[in-house]
């Protein structure tokens, strides 16, 4: 018996030591808890306060022990769901459950959220219950932090948003303007090649424009030179060399006025009082004494005003057009050149027969260097520049020019310039001269 005595003493005292040994756990544990840990016995006072409750509520263990905390923590005029759960717990309801707002020591208000369970009944009394407290004061700041921050980030990725819609509209506008720029560069470019092109070519044809007539020149004042030629041929080949002589000036006048045209610098015009029926009259008059195909009538008003004109400038207009009624009627024909006298313009028009001008090509017939494709007028040769000087100088004058024609039926090139106020040249007869040879 004394042995099972001992056996029993020494079997308690190790659970002794196990209880105090887990008590001891349970302590630390509930120490190191982030959450306020508190034990109630049956009449409510406090039997255990955990540094988590000290640091959530400003009272220490020693301050809270064995007292009633309602009143301490709990203000007593306290809103009252909070009054509500106090009651319930003094009630023995330990399903309380609650957030709440509670009043700490230093008078600070924390929000905390409340869970009560039954630790231990005996005999129908309750004689403990754990509370425990935990302060989601934080968490709700930082939850409302995240709100805000998350509304600020909201707000941010939105302008974000806005300026990368911009800076991306920008962009394609900088690519699309880019790539007009390239395109405008590549045309440019383009251009530029064919100018090059048409120069190089226009310099071949120039030569070949000069050697032509310089062979006829060059032919017949040899035969001047070397041979016995009677009145009648010496006369014959002196015209040769004067109507290629006049050629060959057309031509470099031509070639000068498109250099100073295409170096951006023009050619000055000299407007004065000019007798337009006058320059008519000469050109005519020269072109009738160097071809023996071609038939020329002039119709002017027996009066006509004078014009406000560069003579020189005028002259060239009126030789080029001329030249080309010419020389685009390869087989002779009619040239006619006629001026009508309207208000505050005078216009001239000059009509050929010849083998006219195609349809597509009239649009572009005063553009430089510019010759129509028709295999006639290829044949003709030429350098293409004496419709756009012409051009340039009418426009330059003030005027206007323009073109009508149809293959086979011939052209007719027509130009204005403004007359001068109040002056008139001397009566001129209108007439028509007509030589065939």
């Amino acid at each position: 018996m004394t042995e099972n005595l001992n056996r029993d003493i020494t079997e308690r005292k190790k659970a002794e030591k196990e209880s105090e040994r887990l008590q001891k756990r349970l302590q630390l544990l509930i120490d190191r808890m982030p959450i306020a840990f508190i034990v109630w016995d049956a009449e409510f006072r406090v039997q255990s306060w955990n540094p988590a409750a000290e640091r959530i509520f400003g009272f220490t263990a020693g301050e809270m022990l064995g007292k009633h905390p309602y009143g301490l923590i709990v203000p007593r005029d306290a809103q009252p769901h909070v009054n509500n759960i106090w009651r319930r717990l003094l009630e023995r309801d330990v399903t309380a459950h609650s957030i709440n707002e509670n009043i700490t020591k230093n008078g600070r208000t924390i929000i905390c959220e409340w869970s009560n369970t039954l630790l231990k009944e005996a005999d129908g009394m309750v004689v403990g219950v754990l509370s425990m407290v935990q302060d989601v004061t934080e968490r709700n700041k930082a939850e409302e932090e995240l709100k805000r921050h998350r509304g600020q980030l909201e707000k941010l990725v939105e302008e974000r948003t806005v300026k990368l819609k911009e800076t991306l509209g920008n962009l394609q506008k900088e690519v699309s303007e880019r790539k007009k720029a390239e395109t405008l560069i590549r045309e440019q470019n383009e251009e530029l090649k064919e100018l090059d092109r048409i120069k190089s070519e226009l310099l071949s044809t120039a030569a070949h424009e000069l050697r032509t007539p310089l062979t006829s020149i060059l032919g017949s004042s040899e035969i001047l030179l070397n041979r016995e030629v009677d009145r009648e041929g010496q006369n014959e080949l002196l015209k040769i060399i004067n109507e290629e002589s006049r050629g060959i000036g057309r031509l470099i006048d031509n070639l000068l006025a498109i250099s100073l045209i295409e170096s951006g610098r023009g050619f000055k015009i000299r407007k004065e009082p000019t007798d337009l029926g006058e320059i008519i009259q000469e050109n005519v008059d020269s072109f009738r004494s160097q071809t023996g195909k071609h038939e020329f009538e002039v119709d002017m008003p027996t009066e006509l005003a004078r014009v406000q004109a560069d003579k020189d400038k005028i002259d060239q207009v009126m030789g080029n057009l001329l030249s080309n009624a010419v020389k685009f009627s390869p087989e002779g024909g009619k040239v006619t050149v006629s001026v009508d006298q309207a208000e505050g313009e005078v216009k001239v028009s000059v009509v050929d027969t010849g083998i006219g001008i195609p349809k597509r090509d009239l649009p572009h017939i005063f553009e430089r260097f510019y010759r129509a494709e028709n295999a006639s007028i290829q044949a003709i040769g030429g350098t293409g520049s004496g419709l756009a000087i012409v051009k340039y100088i009418v426009e330059a004058h003030g005027g206007k020019i323009s073109v009508e024609s149809e293959l086979s039926k011939g052209s007719t090139f027509s130009f204005t310039l403004p007359l001068e106020i109040g002056g008139r040249n001397r009566g001129r007869k209108s007439h028509e001269e007509d030589l065939n040879s």
